[in-house]
């Protein structure tokens, strides 16, 4: 049944007939030569037809998957260019070409200046306090950069350092996988800007 089963498959191979033809001419010819045992056999071609197709498959998968994320990129970058475009969250271009946090006292100006106190959350409210805006936060931390002038990966460090919640592990996903502080700004605000959502709801 099983010889059966292997032949239905090899017939249904686009090469079905040249692969028959060749099995059939070298077991004539092991035949002529006394050979009772071939190493070409019906098992064993459509083994390899099977190996072959399985390997087909993965590289159709991988090969969708790669589309996939490249139409994903694709998106992200217009939507990243629309966003530049239009911003109204004015992102940051000045940073330190060094590390400027360098001693306590730096540290203790630093702290005073960016808003800790008063971590991003991404919600609206907390306890019946109204939570900062996206559009206060991210306002506070362009003008604590301007006036402390960190690097951009202490300005990084800062935007961690003053959230929580949501906004807080979202931040540092996106860093731990090198999103640029433009990219950043696109994320927060497609996530948490909540005129977003009221302009879409009065367009709809």
């Amino acid at each position: 049944m099983k010889d059966m089963a292997d032949l239905d498959y090899i017939q249904s191979q686009p090469v079905a007939t040249l692969i028959l033809d060749i099995l059939t001419q070298i077991t004539k010819h092991d035949i002529a030569l006394g050979i009772t045992e071939s190493e070409m056999t019906v098992d064993s071609i459509a083994t390899a037809f099977k190996m072959q197709a399985a390997a087909d498959e993965e590289k159709r998968k991988v090969d969708v998957q790669q589309s996939s994320d490249i139409v994903k990129k694709d998106l992200l970058e217009c939507e990243l260019n629309s966003y530049i475009m239009n911003a109204e969250f004015v992102v940051p271009t000045e940073f330190a070409e060094h590390p400027s946090i360098t001693s306590p006292q730096r540290r203790k100006e630093v702290l005073m200046n960016f808003p800790p106190r008063h971590k991003f959350t991404g919600t609206g409210s907390k306890d019946g306090i109204q939570a900062m805006t996206l559009e206060e936060f991210l306002g506070a931390m362009a003008r604590a950069q301007r006036d402390m002038n960190l690097s951009r990966q202490e300005f990084h460090d800062q935007l961690v350092n003053c959230s929580t919640g949501r906004a807080h592990a979202l931040l540092l996903d996106w860093l731990d996988n090198d999103e640029s502080t433009e990219s950043i700004y696109h994320l927060l605000s497609v996530n948490f800007d909540k005129r977003i959502v009221l302009k879409w709801l009065r367009l709809s």
